[in-house]
């Protein structure tokens, strides 16, 4: 009994924790913690020039030459690579509709996903994020481009249109196309010029001071906005981009929804949902997640392949 007792009393003293931390105020922790800007500019910019120094300013801007001579071939290629697929191919994905939301060819949703990816390979400074279009600048995009280039802007006679038996008007797709890239491509350029000018005078601190009911309220109303613009391509039939009167006339023409579009629509959203789950729960058994978003195109896209000869024929 005695021995019981003695050896329980070491485990007493380990099952106990002794924590010691200064006692910190508001200003005493910004002070420790926040990160100061220089004092002297003369240290940014010493007037003695190394080929060391050149080289770590040409690696400050150029982060490519800091990780890949450290980069392990053996022991991250392979991972690397399968992350790199299945992540391209949801970009490649999700650059194909994101060109919808800015009403532009799709083509040019292809260009999105893949040049942001092969300049943050450069100057890009962490590995965990995947750059590229995003649904909210989408529709910000999209509202500008639609309110500049509308449809009724580029109506023609249909006895003006060569190869075609069509009576009344028709819409001149292909200058339609041209003037809608040219304006998302004169917008994408300036915003590029405003975040350079940000960057350097470092405007990001103002993250700091956005509240999380803030950003929690924006994705959710960027997410309702998303699903809102989804409706005429589901139920196909043409409404306008606003949110309100694309709800009205969702409801005013409901009657004249396509049953087979919407069918497929919904089963589609039902079975990436479902995979994903999927995915989410036996992640740690299945070596590569299962690209239901490709294989749904692929198939969807051989459907209609197939339905079209057969309408031919």
């Amino acid at each position: 009994m005695a021995a019981g007792e003695r050896a329980a009393e070491p485990l007493a003293e380990l099952s106990h924790y002794v924590v010691a931390r200064p006692i910190y105020s508001e200003a005493g922790f910004q002070d420790e913690n926040e990160r100061s800007p220089p004092e002297y500019v003369p240290h940014l910019f010493p007037r003695r020039c190394s080929r060391k120094r050149a080289f770590q300013v040409i690696k400050s801007f150029l982060p490519i030459l800091e990780w890949l001579p450290n980069y392990r071939v053996k022991e991250w290629l392979i991972s690397d690579i399968i992350s790199g697929v299945s992540t391209g191919l949801v970009a490649t994905l999700q650059g194909l509709a994101y060109a919808l939301l800015v009403a532009v060819p799709v083509g040019y949703g292809l260009y999105s996903a893949f040049f942001p990816i092969l300049t943050y390979f450069f100057l890009g400074t962490s590995r965990h994020i995947s750059v590229g279009p995003f649904p909210v600048v989408s529709l910000m995009v999209g509202s500008v481009v639609l309110s500049m280039a509308p449809d009724d802007n580029f109506l023609i006679d249909s006895s003006n249109a060569t190869g075609t038996n069509v009576t009344g008007t028709l819409i001149d797709a292909e200058s339609r196309d041209a003037q809608r890239v040219l304006i998302a491509s004169t917008l994408t350029f300036l915003v590029g010029i405003l975040q350079v000018i940000f960057g350097v005078l470092q405007i990001g601190f103002i993250v700091r001071y956005l509240a999380d009911p803030l950003v929690g309220g924006f994705t959710t109303a960027a997410a309702f906005q998303v699903f809102v613009s989804q409706l005429k391509i589901v139920l196909n039939f043409y409404i306008v981009f606003f949110i309100f009167q694309t709800l009205i006339e969702t409801f005013e023409k409901i009657g004249t929804t396509n049953i087979a579009d919407l069918v497929a629509g919904l089963l589609t959203i039902v079975i990436c949902m479902v995979v994903k789950e999927i995915n989410d729960r036996f992640k740690h058994k299945i070596p590569i997640p299962i690209p239901i978003e490709v294989i749904v195109v692929i198939i969807r896209t051989r459907m209609l392949r197939i339905a079209r000869v057969e309408t031919f024929t």
